[in-house]
């Protein structure tokens, strides 16, 4: 599936920090690359800096969520990250915390290590336990720590502050942009597609 991201990344005043690059960064890696082809099964991915839940972290497989880390005394923007959650396959799970912060320039190369844990150690052998969430319901989120910073090569930051509201949006309607006098209209299509006209 696409990698998901906050429909007004870059536009919203409501963001900790713009996450496109980062959506587009993962995205370049992994197109086209052989590397990441022989997932076990569904891999869903949520990256944003949106501060009001728009991307339902705790359904994704790897979910980065917007957070700050105080690094003596100065706040750093960036991402916390889950790992394991799901909808179908037997059940919802929300996604467990993995106690990492990264930064937007970090980013990407944490991803990819999950996601290639997934497609190394993930299970095949029945496809409704093909998910990234049994795969930490065995080892346990300690273990796949361990062995995201093993397979990294460095130590990685502990979790740092979430930085999400109590409010959970879908954008559609009216949203005023952080440009001064713009506004983002979010619009749901229920079914089927239309023309531009």
């Amino acid at each position: 599936r696409n990698v998901i991201g906050c429909a007004l990344a870059g536009l919203s005043a409501r963001e900790l920090i713009d996450a496109s690059a980062v959506v587009r960064d993962f995205t370049a890696l992994f197109l086209g690359n052989r590397d990441f082809t022989n997932l076990p099964r569904k891999f869903n991915v949520g990256i944003t800096g949106c501060t009001e839940h728009c991307t339902h972290g705790e359904t994704q497989d790897l979910s980065l969520t917007p957070a700050t880390f105080d690094a003596d005394g100065q706040d750093i923007a960036g991402f916390n990250i889950a790992v394991g959650g799901k909808m179908g396959s037997g059940g919802f799970r929300v996604a467990s915390p993995l106690d990492v912060f990264v930064t937007a320039d970090e980013a990407v190369d944490v991803c990819a290590v999950i996601t290639l844990l997934f497609r190394d150690y993930g299970s095949r052998a029945v496809r409704t336990r093909a998910r990234l969430a049994f795969l930490i319901e065995e080892w346990g989120v300690q273990k796949f720590r361990q062995e995201v910073t093993r397979q990294l090569g460095r130590p990685l930051r502990p979790a740092g502050n979430d930085a999400r509201t109590g409010n959970a949006a879908d954008h559609r309607g009216g949203t005023p942009q952080k440009q001064a006098g713009m506004n983002a209209v979010g619009m749901a299509i229920p079914v089927g597609r239309i023309t531009g006209d």
